[in-house]
């Protein structure tokens, strides 16, 4: 271990005494005091929240990123296209000792870099908060609804499996369906229908969600709601939410007058969840123009409920953005090992691209690719879809979701996701990278006859 440390330490001085790498910690520098000063938000609570966490830690996730693809491509393939490296495979020291240095010594370097900048971004967003004057209202809000990290709960989706079913035998029956029309697209088709049918609230009407507490609290309970309506003007539109049990004399009762395409927030509390762990919740639609309200059938309602402080919500974020960059560490690594600095840098930066873009990878997988004018698919329409199946299927694996976007809106960034992106990224994809990395770095000529 100690000649692997020795190596981390070479490896940290290196990077440091890159140009690039200089360049790109100066821009890390400015992005945490700049941006919070220049970018402004929506005038409101939440949008300040938003731009302190979400675009300053954005921005630092980008440029440590980028530092670290450079500096793991240069960090063996520099050494071996300058020769140093033969300094070191001439000393007991294994390749695959020279590749843990090498990427433990990047992983050092973006822990202390990371935990300075998260530490100035938590430091700045508490200073810019407590110099705002806030009203009480503020306060509960940043309290209850910002700086805290509560766990998004879905209502107990509505039964509509049988009911498609039985449409989709209706339309094959009586001979609906074309002949090249696939049978799960039509029968997907048909259940989201009746899903919007089933979360679509008409006027004087009553729609029940029912939602099940995971955790018992005394912190009030937050439902979020967003709906569309079946006016064009947008006008505010009347409604009254009640939660608890139907019979509670108690039961609580909210008139809203709510903008349609917003996203709304009201607070209920916990005391309203029976014994069962469950929460039942009416909106009744009381508008007095007639007026649908149409909820997404996903997370049109949800309900949020403490979890953790905000501090522990922070500090699991900062970790999953560690462990994403000492996965691109790994990758960088593995192909400065492989090839040469340009080749590697390229290489690097395209397989980024991929595992950013797999949503759209997963949307082309869906389509139906006609080149030309043929009526049909032909063979070279084939190979096309199944080079996007091919992509997408590739790049899943390393496909993470942000951690800021729930940050910024006070939603749960759970262990669970931070073991999931150290044990499969880093633990389970890094291993494959380090074994691969190694294996063939050991039979590569690092030095030719002249």
């Amino acid at each position: 271990m100690r000649k692997i440390f020795a190596i981390a330490g070479l490896a940290i001085r290196s990077a440091i005494r890159s140009l690039v790498v200089v360049v790109l910690l100066a821009l890390l520098l400015i992005a945490i005091i700049a941006l919070p000063l220049t970018i402004k938000g929506d005038g409101t609570l939440t949008g300040a929240v938003q731009v302190l966490l979400r675009y300053t830690l954005g921005a630092v996730n980008i440029i440590l990123s980028i530092a670290t693809l450079w500096a793991g491509c240069a960090a063996i393939a520099t050494e071996v296209q300058e020769h140093q490296v033969h300094l070191l495979v001439t000393k007991p020291v294994t390749r695959a000792q020279l590749w843990l240095g090498k990427w433990l010594g990047l992983l050092a370097l973006n822990t202390v870099l990371l935990a300075s900048a998260g530490g100035v971004t938590y430091g700045l967003l508490h200073w810019h908060l407590n110099r705002q004057p806030l009203s009480a209202d503020n306060r509960t809000t940043l309290r209850e609804e910002l700086l805290v990290a509560r766990r998004v709960v879905n209502a107990e989706q509505i039964p509509v499996e049988a009911d498609a079913q039985r449409i989709f035998a209706e339309q094959r029956r009586t001979g609906v369906l074309t002949k090249d029309a696939r049978p799960d697209q039509v029968l997907a088709a048909i259940r989201q229908t009746l899903l919007q049918q089933a979360h679509s609230l008409p006027p004087n009407l009553m729609l029940r969600h029912v939602f099940k507490v995971p955790t018992a609290t005394t912190r009030p309970l937050v439902l979020r709601y967003k709906f569309t309506s079946s006016q064009t003007d947008k006008n505010p539109v009347a409604c009254v939410w009640l939660a608890g049990a139907p019979e509670r004399p108690d039961r609580f009762q909210r008139p809203e007058l709510a903008a349609p395409a917003g996203i709304h927030t009201l607070q209920v509390p916990a005391l309203l969840v029976a014994a069962d762990g469950t929460l039942t919740v009416d909106i009744a639609n009381v508008n007095p123009e007639p007026v649908t309200m149409v909820f997404a059938p996903a997370d049109g309602v949800q309900l949020l409920v403490y979890e953790s402080s905000f501090a522990a919500n922070f500090f699991r974020c900062l970790l999953i953005m560690l462990g994403e960059l000492a996965f691109l560490g790994a990758l960088s690594v593995t192909l400065g090992s492989l090839f040469s600095l340009p080749v590697a840098a390229l290489t690097t930066a395209y397989a980024v691209m991929l595992m950013n873009i797999g949503s759209y990878l997963q949307i082309l997988t869906q389509e139906t690719f006609i080149i030309g004018s043929a009526a049909k698919s032909n063979t070279f329409d084939l190979l096309i879809h199944f080079l996007y199946v091919g992509l997408y299927w590739l790049t899943k694996p390393f496909q993470t979701a942000s951690p800021l976007e729930p940050l910024a809106v006070g939603e749960l960034v759970s262990w669970s996701w931070v073991a999931g992106v150290w044990g499969w990224q880093v633990l389970v994809i890094g291993g494959i990278l380090t074994a691969v990395g190694t294996w063939i770095f050991n039979r590569r000529e690092l030095g030719l006859p002249t």
